[in-house]
């Protein structure tokens, strides 16, 4: 049986990032990226990310109070570039209040781009949901 203290983490490690660069140093406009370790990031320009070949205005979108479907899924207002988004949403609920929810996953039907909230969380709070919030680079 777990103690209250390991519930505690094995809760909020998940929603926590790590990085080896100091977050209070960084230059402005650099963007946390995940290193593919855990739950590791580095702060990159978007200049420097695989994928995007620095042609065009490219920059963080942050899409407010899109739709969610009744599957979970929100579909983005345009693409993505390399496939970079933020694993995280932001759900609006119906109460006033917001819950951030990790673990999302990004994904592309008919050349639409979406975003999937985990089926578990959905179900959750799939009565209360009234919109989501969402950010990954794109054109501008």
């Amino acid at each position: 049986m777990s103690s209250p203290f390991e519930n505690f983490v094995n809760l909020e490690l998940p929603k926590r990032v790590s990085t080896e660069q100091n977050p209070l140093g960084l230059d402005a406009g650099k963007i946390p990226i995940s290193t593919g370790v855990g739950l590791g990031v580095e702060f990159k320009l978007p200049s420097e990310i695989e994928g995007i070949n620095g042609s065009g205005n490219v920059g963080l979108v942050t899409a407010r109070e899109l739709p969610v479907d009744t599957t979970g899924r929100i579909i983005l207002p345009s693409l993505p570039l390399g496939d970079i988004l933020f694993n995280t949403v932001i759900v609006h609920l119906n109460v006033d209040c917001i819950v951030e929810i990790i673990g999302v996953t990004m994904g592309l039907e008919a050349g639409q781009a979406f975003v999937q909230i985990p089926v578990d969380d959905y179900n959750a709070l799939k009565n209360d949901i009234a919109s989501a919030t969402v950010s990954y680079l794109s054109h501008l």
